[in-house]
Order: structure tokens, then sequence, then C-alpha cells
């Protein structure tokens, strides 16, 4: 059953980002390269950390979401519309990332890569919510819908309930509703 639940949870984060990443080639979506960039390697950090911890297939998901932000980061490149800025959170994020790596390299505990790619990631999201928060039409809210069907299936195939197995999955969740709210909440609270 669990293959199930995972499978619909990583086709939903695919058809979402789908329509992200076609906005994106069209530049209708104006994907913040930073954020994107420090998904992508702390999605890996912390999908590489799971599978290291061998959390099963909670890290499915976790695997296609980083891919998932790889093709978006690609795609930017195609948008003239897409920015590069840095600021202090692109900053913070870069060294929480590049942390998470060494560490889990001098380590070789993947607790550890999860725990900095957690932080990281929550750092990479900063730019996006901002930006969500202020030009809404910027982005396309079906990337992160799939992005939270992607991380509650990850939480329902959990078989050991610890820190490798829930933590990047419940970030991720977090994240996904914080973008959602502040690409939203102009049609929530009039």
């Amino acid at each position: 059953m669990g293959i199930y639940i995972v499978l619909a949870g990583a086709m939903a984060n695919i058809i979402g980002t789908w329509t992200y990443f076609a906005g994106t080639i069209r530049g209708t979506t104006k994907p913040n390269r930073v954020s994107w960039l420090f998904w992508t390697l702390s999605t890996f950090i912390a999908a590489f950390g799971g599978l290291a911890a061998d959390v099963g297939w909670a890290v499915v998901p976790v695997f296609v979401s980083a891919t998932l932000c790889l093709l978006i980061l690609i795609a930017s490149f195609v948008n003239p519309h897409a920015y590069w800025k840095l600021g202090f959170f692109d900053y913070i994020c870069g060294f929480f990332a590049s942390i998470a790596l060494v560490l889990w390299a001098v380590t070789g505990e993947p607790t550890v890569a999860i725990a900095f790619a957690i932080v990281g990631d929550l750092f990479a999201s900063l730019p996006t919510v901002a930006k969500a928060w202020e030009h809404p039409q910027t982005e396309s809210a079906g990337t992160y819908v799939g992005g939270l069907c992607n991380g509650v299936s990850a939480l329902l195939v959990v078989q050991t309930f610890n820190f490798a197995s829930i933590a990047f999955p419940i970030s991720l969740i977090v994240q996904e509703v914080v973008i959602l709210f502040a690409l939203c909440r102009r049609k929530l609270v009039p």
C-alpha cells in the first residue's frame, strides 16, 4: 500500500510542478533562482541523508521533490524574467546548505545532514515567501499544492517515526502551507 501512496504524492507533485515549469518557460511564472537553487541542494542532501538512514519509501517523495526543484532551476534560465537577487537570507541559506554537505561528509551522520538541510531549505523559502506575498502573480500555486501532497505522502508511509524519517517531510509541508498562504492571502483575507 505504501508504494501507491508514495506514487500518488509524487504524481501530484509532478503535475503541480509541470504547471510551474510551463509557466516559467512561457514567462508567466518567475521563480526566484536563489530559492530554487538552495531547495535543490538541500532537498538532495535530505534525500541522500534519508537514504543513508534507511527510511524506506518515505525517501522517494524527497527525491522526487529534489529532481523537480532542479528542473525548475534549469527552466528559470530559459525565462529572461527570472531573477537572482542575493541578499542576507540567501547567504545564510548557502552557508547552511554548504555546512550540511561538509558535516555529512565529515561525520557520516545522516541526521546532521538532514537537520542542516532543513535549516537551509527554510531559509531558501524566505525569498519566495516574500515574493509571493508582494507579487503573487509571479508564482503558480500548482507546484506548492503538489509539494504539499508529496510531503503528506512521505509521512503516510513512514514505518519508523524518528527524526530522519519525518523531519524533512514535515518541513516541506510547513513550507508549502506558508507559501500557499502568501499566494492566496488576498483571496482569503479581503
